[in-house]
């Protein structure tokens, strides 16, 4: 009867020792152990399926979300008309996607200093040539990178050939030669440069490379960066610019309604031989190939923005940068960085990026997605031989001065203000965001 006893104790005792040794096995394993199901990570981006990188990031998160099972990708497509808005909501409210859409520049930068963005740790030597370094530029600040990069883009004339060699007119290389080419074809009926200025950036292309042509890149960094040591959007380079487009606009060279047309209006007049040239960026191939393939491999060229007689920049610089770059908000979980690299530097998304006529960040695909496609090839040529990439000015100014650049320069294409005006009105939006700052 009392060993019988003492065997009950015993089992009783193993009973709850296994309690006791189960229940601490459970309070010591991390929450993140216990949790069902996987990481889920938010992304936004504007590649609706009119964007030319829609399937690229489509089969990047699909492939990704099928090849990790614990880590998932949650994408968003927003329209880029509110996608900048959307943003600023999220932002004021300390709901940020983990990964949105950049353009680098002023506003990456204020998001930065605003502790918004966290830096992208794991550019390694390796990471960092999986990418060509030029498309890095517009998110790196004080050494340290602040976007992963989509795409390569910069802007430069389309024009039909076939207009060209019918009225037997030669490439302009100068601004005369620019404006003789837009009189002979504004006499024979047909727009000589269609702008689709609707969403103001088109035509902020022209004041790009008209402030960088007369000035080169120091006039703009002077007055948008040096403001303390004597800089200002008066500078004559300013001025000039903005009367050079005046000076246009009188000429003719723009379609009627300038500011009332978009930019696949004027695609469209091009590739229709309505219009003669186009300054847009290398995306528009993929919008020239949809409405005419055709016309898009065969009858269309590129040549570079001419040359300012007496210009103090480089005529072979381009205006340009990333079409897209991905930023990883600071509140992003650890997963979101390693997820970001494998999806932006695959192949399989550079393949994607080609395909749609893009020339995609990650390096070295070029010889394998291009070499059956000459026009690529003429636009890789081009960017391969630029001295210089400068970043679109509408996207290296801070938001507030961004949005004062493109309304003077649209006013200016209306001939509704002046040069001087122009100048004048760009300058006070210096001083007030100067003195918020």
């Amino acid at each position: 009867m009392e060993r019988t006893m003492i065997n009950r104790k015993q089992r009783l005792i193993n009973v709850l020792l296994s309690f006791l040794i189960i229940s601490i096995m459970v309070a010591c394993t991390p929450f993140t152990e216990r949790t069902s199901g996987p990481v889920r990570i938010t992304m936004w981006t504007i590649a609706v399926e009119a964007d030319a990188t829609h399937n690229a990031f489509a089969n990047a998160v699909q492939k990704y979300n099928e090849t990790h099972r614990d880590v998932q990708i949650d994408i968003s497509y927003i329209p880029d008309a509110s996608y900048k808005t959307q943003l600023e909501v999220a932002i004021g409210a300390g709901d940020i996607p983990d990964i949105f859409q950049t353009w680098g520049g002023g506003t990456l930068k204020d998001q930065i200093d605003a502790g918004v963005v966290q830096e992208i740790q794991s550019f390694s030597k390796e990471t960092f040539d999986k990418f060509r370094s030029i498309t890095l530029g517009p998110s790196t600040f004080g050494g340290k990178h602040y976007a992963v990069p989509v795409d390569l883009v910069f802007a430069f004339f389309w024009y039909n050939k076939d207009l060209f060699d019918q009225f037997k007119i030669q490439v302009p290389t100068t601004w005369s030669e620019f404006l003789s080419t837009c009189k002979t074809f504004k006499n024979a009926g047909i727009v000589p440069v269609a702008v689709g200025n609707k969403e103001r950036w088109p035509g902020g292309f022209f004041t790009d490379y008209l402030i960088n042509r007369i000035g080169g890149q120091e006039a703009f960094d002077n007055a948008t960066y040096n403001q303390a040591n004597g800089g200002s959007f008066t500078d004559p380079t300013f001025i000039q610019a903005w009367a050079k487009i005046k000076e246009a606009t009188e000429t003719g060279c723009f379609e009627e309604g300038v500011n009332a047309t978009d930019s696949s209006d004027a695609g469209l007049l091009v590739a229709t031989g309505k219009a003669a040239m186009q300054l847009q960026g290398n995306w528009m191939l993929f919008y020239f190939r949809d409405v005419d393939e055709d016309f898009a491999n065969n009858r269309l060229g590129i040549f570079p923005f001419p040359s300012i007689e007496g210009g103090a920049g480089n005529p072979a610089d381009l205006m340009g940068g990333t079409g897209q770059a991905m930023a990883i908000s600071s509140s992003a979980p650890p997963e979101a960085e390693s997820a970001l690299i494998e999806m932006l530097g695959s192949e399989q998304f550079a393949q994607d990026l080609a395909y749609a006529g893009l020339i995609p960040a990650a390096a070295s695909f070029d010889k394998k997605f291009f070499a059956n496609d000459p026009v690529m090839n003429k636009i890789l040529e081009m960017a391969s031989t630029a001295p210089t990439l400068h970043l679109f000015y509408g996207t290296d100014l801070p938001p507030q001065l961004a949005d004062a650049y493109w309304n003077v320069t649209q006013k200016v294409f209306g001939l509704a203000t002046t040069p001087e005006e122009a100048a004048d009105e760009m300058q006070s939006a210096a001083k007030v965001r100067n003195l918020n700052n």
